[in-house]
């Protein structure tokens, strides 16, 4: 399988994760991640060894049924559709020929992503998703944003979770939820459509 192809879906599952895959426990997330959005299931371990963190006696050659469930989680149908998709996008860029007729890749304007490290402690953001879902957080610093309020999602006030950015149009993918004081599985919002977010301001003190 050309390498190429595979270092890239690497690197987009990375991106769609938003996080390096370094840890056992990122493994861990990242296999509940697929099973949740293909219905599939997959094994950390399998994970591990496609991203190198798990040597194997012999060599390892991942199998195509592992790579189109991961090309499935940056949203292509297919291995072929998500190779197709690859090298139209570097050819795009060489030739600077623009964005890819098929609308898979875009470049993200600077006011329709918000990062963690632009916020401070207590500032609080508005989320929304289809079909009428509306969640308050506020930030907790390192990452961590506790749900002050929800409508008709299955986030409750006092929630809290990790992520590193917010980005208006896609899902938001929610790490290490605790409810409770217990840890939970990982949650996305906005699995269809992608959410909206609103910045306020910092409540006053």
């Amino acid at each position: 399988m050309d390498k190429y192809i595979l270092q890239k879906l690497r690197d987009d599952v990375e991106s769609f994760f938003a996080t390096p895959m370094q840890t056992r426990r990122d493994f861990d997330r990242l296999a509940l991640a697929v099973t949740e959005r293909t219905g599939e299931s997959i094994s950390p371990t399998t994970l591990r060894r496609f991203w190198g963190y798990q040597e194997q006696e012999g060599g390892y050659t991942v199998s195509t049924h592992t790579i189109t469930m991961l090309c499935r989680l940056v949203g292509a149908r297919s291995l072929k559709e998500y190779e197709a998709r690859s090298r139209q996008d570097a050819t795009a860029d060489a030739d600077g020929a623009g964005k890819p007729a098929n609308e898979n890749s875009a470049f993200i304007k600077g006011d329709e992503v918000l990062e963690t490290d632009m916020l401070i402690f207590g500032d609080r953001i508005v989320l929304s998703w289809a079909p009428n879902r509306r969640v308050e957080v506020e930030y907790q610093g390192r990452e961590v944003f506790r749900v002050i309020s929800s409508e008709n999602s299955k986030l409750r006030p006092a929630d809290t979770f990790h992520t590193r950015q917010f980005v208006n149009g896609e899902p938001l993918y929610c790490r290490s939820l605790v409810r409770c004081g217990v840890a939970t599985s990982d949650y996305y919002c906005g699995k269809q459509g992608g959410i909206h977010f609103t910045k306020k301001q910092s409540p006053s003190p």
